[in-house]
């Protein structure tokens, strides 16, 4: 297992591509469970390439992966920048969610309330409002 604290992140995050070596510009360690690299992308001077890994269940990391919706990466690096201990928390608080939901049943599916979908965890929302409300203003 990788002890990320005590490892050269770049390195981790580096990858080969035809036989030459990957550097990331900057890694982000989200957390225990997310690492995040931007690396500098080969569609024009400004563009990026974001890649990610991921801790698995065995405690290993995930091989390097790209994000399928990107938006939503860059949008939580931005807003990493700016509050980087309340991101974090909210992070925390979606994967809280994405590891306790299930399926829905089609009888579930047939009973769903959208206003009760939309006001599920009102107490979550309210406690990250205020200041990513103010985040996503900047962007």
């Amino acid at each position: 297992m990788v002890n990320i604290e005590g490892e050269n992140l770049k390195e981790l995050m580096s990858f080969k591509e035809k036989g030459q070596k990957i550097y990331p510009i900057s890694v982000i360690k989200v957390n225990d469970k997310f690492i995040l690299a931007i690396y500098k992308g080969k569609k024009s001077p400004a563009d990026i390439l974001i890649k990610y890994r991921q801790k698995l269940k065995n405690g290993k990391w995930s091989n390097i992966r790209t994000p399928k919706h990107i938006h939503w990466t860059v949008d939580i690096l931005i807003k990493m920048f700016q509050e980087k201990e309340l991101t974090r928390q909210f992070l925390d608080e979606l994967m809280k969610i994405w590891e306790s939901v299930h399926p829905l049943t089609e009888e579930e599916r047939d009973k769903l309330n959208l206003e009760e979908l939309l006001n599920y965890d009102k107490e979550t929302l309210e406690r990250f409002k205020k200041n990513l409300v103010s985040m996503v203003s900047i962007i």
